[in-house]
């Protein structure tokens, strides 16, 4: 898989896909191959519940629409941010199919809760 270079655009039905991690690392500049993490999946004996959807729990790949905007947006994600389950602290994974079956990678990122360095408390913005 290579990079997509940085004056390349996206075509129309190039495919953005998003994993989320097992592990919150997001060195050896994102090929690490992590398992996918998904608390969502079945499994019976140790093997995947072949009854199940596969897609369930997983964030849907997005899609580059002729006019260049984003299709395919996802409206519900089935995972919770925090507890046993929780992606707080997993990472993420963007690639990227163009139409002609080339692969690339985008990026990667540690999922993280912004907060106040210790012993800070926020400070509220003002909005005009």
């Amino acid at each position: 898989m290579s990079s997509i270079p940085d004056n390349a655009g996206y075509v129309a039905d190039t495919k953005i896909n998003i994993f989320i991690n097992t592990f919150g690392k997001d060195t050896d500049n994102c090929d690490n191959n992590q398992p996918e993490f998904n608390p969502l999946a079945e499994f019976i004996d140790g093997k995947p519940n072949i009854y199940q959807d596969p897609a369930r729990g997983r964030i849907d790949s997005l899609t580059i629409g002729d006019d260049g905007t984003v299709q395919n947006v996802q409206k519900t994600l089935l995972q919770n941010l925090r507890g046993e389950n929780g992606i707080l602290g997993k990472s993420l994974t963007f690639t990227g199919n163009m139409p002609d079956g080339t692969e690339f990678k985008i990026g990667c990122c540690v999922i993280g809760e912004d907060m106040p360095p210790m012993g800070l408390e926020p400070v509220e913005e003002e909005v005009d």
